[in-house]
């Protein structure tokens, strides 16, 4: 069983009419100082929904914590995010723990190690929900060089990256990985960022990234979806192709780190596009059919792009408390990819980021 609002996030986009947000040409414009006016919800005596004032930042000042996944259980937050650098074989992912969505202890491992098939140095883009009594980690890592290597290609292309997952009592770990991966597309030089989602009938499924990019030359990425087993551990039944990149796009045919969520009656995609570490790294929203597909992007610009919390937004994830939804996500700090916070809302047509 799928225990529902316990472990997902998602992603969104633009404000209302109360809001401070301009957009030119796709370039998100702020009129505020780099702690912004945000827009969390409360319900009155009276069942009116009241608008309260809360902060909009950076939550991780000076700290590279790139990919953040943020769990909901109960009265905590735990925050999942991936290594910092790579051949790092001591610790795979990292985990903090908050009493609020503002305020994070320190950083310590989530995963020390990686199945004996996968290589420790090369682990991103966690993701738990909890299935069944248990926390199942989901991420990525590199295959062992047995199970996949071209010597054509050069560097890191020479090697491919899997989906995997871990299990644990706890949401704060230790995390026990399991043998065999989740699943390996070698045909698409691997799979990256997996994430989770639970539809409204609670069928639970699994969102992810192709890592065609990878190949030399780099090719368009595909975003995919399909339903996971009702331990979380294996993936059933047909796999769907939901969203393709597309070269001529602000994307540049590179889309990846994709979140889902279902609000306002509409199944809404949010992704990131182009490359991390370029100056053309944004979010981009789309609306879909269903958790199968097919996904369109509501703009032919990004939802979210460079804006005073930081440089080349991405890397998104969203979590939902009593105030609303939540959006988390990796600007650029300097050397750093600290974590950010802003409230999220949804109508039947779009979504909105308050107080950018």
């Amino acid at each position: 069983m799928v225990e529902l609002g316990k472990a997902r996030g998602v992603v969104f986009r633009r404000l209302s009419q109360r809001s401070s947000l301009r957009r030119r040409s796709g370039l998100v414009v702020l009129t505020a100082t780099v702690v912004f006016s945000l827009l969390g919800t409360a319900t009155a005596a009276s069942g009116e929904t009241v608008m309260t004032a809360t902060a909009a930042r950076i939550v991780t000042p000076g700290r590279n914590l790139p990919d953040p996944f943020i769990l909901h259980v109960g009265s905590e937050y735990y925050m999942y995010s991936s290594q910092t650098s790579i051949y790092t074989p001591t610790v795979s992912l990292t985990m903090s723990k908050g009493d609020s969505l503002f305020s994070w202890g320190k950083t310590r491992a989530a995963l020390d190690s990686v199945s004996s098939l996968a290589e420790n140095g090369f682990s991103w883009a966690p993701d738990v929900r909890r299935i069944d009594g248990l926390y199942v980690l989901y991420f990525d890592a590199w295959s062992r060089k047995s199970m996949y290597f071209a010597p054509s290609e050069s560097g890191f292309k020479q090697r491919g990256q899997c989906l995997w997952t871990a299990t644990s009592e706890s949401p704060a770990g230790p995390f026990s990985p399991q043998h065999r991966p989740l699943l390996c597309q070698f045909n698409h030089h691997g799979d990256i960022d997996p994430r989770t989602f639970v539809s409204p009938s609670t069928q639970l499924w699994l969102i992810w990234k192709s890592d065609d990019n990878a190949f030399e030359p780099a090719r368009p990425t595909y975003l995919w979806s399909q339903h996971l087993s009702s331990n979380g551990l294996s993936l059933v039944g047909e796999r769907y192709v939901i969203f393709a990149g597309k070269r001529g796009t602000w994307s540049g045919g590179l889309v990846e780190a994709p979140d889902m969520v279902y609000a306002s009656h509409t199944y809404w995609l949010f992704f990131s596009g182009n490359w991390f570490n370029g100056p053309n790294y944004s979010i981009g929203l789309a609306r879909c059919a269903s958790p199968a597909g097919p996904c369109a992007s509501v703009s032919i610009h990004p939802w979210l792009s460079s804006n005073p919390l930081g440089r080349n937004p991405g890397e998104e994830s969203l979590v939902r408390n009593a105030q609303g939804w939540w959006i988390a996500f990796s600007p650029s700090e300097g050397k750093y990819r600290p974590v950010a916070i802003a409230s999220v809302s949804f109508d039947s047509h779009d979504a909105f980021v308050h107080g950018l």
